[in-house]
């Protein structure tokens, strides 16, 4: 009998403002990833669902409330360090408040997805951009 698998859940919010996604480069003293361009991303925590987390880690990495279709764009698995990791992916719009960095991020941009393709290093993400951007959004 194998040994059961046990993955961290994170999810990653696509933030769009018109044609552009909120970037961010995570600080050079992170242990996993420093200085590496993302989006805002975090993990779930015990007893939240991920739509849930979507919210909540846009709010405490960006300041901004966000409107989020119901549905992830995708999702994939990645490594958190050592351990495995499935990511569910997001996208919204800003409801209320002004992006500010937090203390985990050096730097942010609005940037389109050929821009993200430029900088992110993860494969898997700039996928997620590019299915994020070129979905319609529903309004009502």
């Amino acid at each position: 009998m194998s040994k059961p698998t046990f993955f961290v859940v994170a999810v990653a919010v696509f933030l769009f403002h018109g044609n552009r996604f909120l970037a961010l480069r995570r600080s050079t003293s992170k242990a996993v990833a420093p200085g590496a361009w993302e989006v805002v991303s975090g993990k779930v925590e015990q007893g939240e669902l991920p739509y849930e987390a979507a919210r909540r880690e846009t709010y405490e990495k960006t300041g901004i409330t966000v409107a989020l279709d119901e549905r992830p764009v995708t999702a994939y698995q990645a490594d958190y360090g050592m351990a495995p990791m499935i990511v569910l992916v997001y996208r919204g719009k800003r409801l209320t408040g002004e992006a500010r960095l937090s203390s985990e991020h050096e730097a942010m941009a609005w940037i389109t997805e050929d821009e993200f393709a430029q900088l992110c290093r993860y494969r898997e993400l700039v996928e997620a951009a590019r299915q994020a951007a070129k979905l319609p959004w529903c309004e009502g």
